[in-house]
């Protein structure tokens, strides 16, 4: 599993997670980023992220989004499904 910073420099986390899933089509990524913008987030997950959450999440928050892309699910961060 890779916990992958959407917005980096140089390579940024749809480009870097769409390479490690080319390579290793069988590595979960989670994204993880301080950007609420939708576009980007469904971008994050066409290039194969099984998950999106926001550094400001609380610590069972991360835990449980890590333990269910693990197990195949998907997981968006509990902030874009309560507002």
């Amino acid at each position: 599993m890779v916990l992958m910073d959407v917005s980096m420099p140089t390579v940024g986390g749809i480009e870097a997670t769409q390479k490690i899933k080319t390579s290793f089509p069988n590595v979960k990524v989670l994204g993880l980023t301080m950007v609420e913008d939708a576009k980007q987030i469904s971008e994050m997950m066409k290039s194969g992220a099984s998950g999106y959450l926001l550094k400001t999440t609380g610590k069972q928050e991360l835990v449980d989004a890590i333990v269910k892309v693990h197990g195949g699910e998907r997981y968006l961060s509990e902030r874009f499904w309560t507002e």
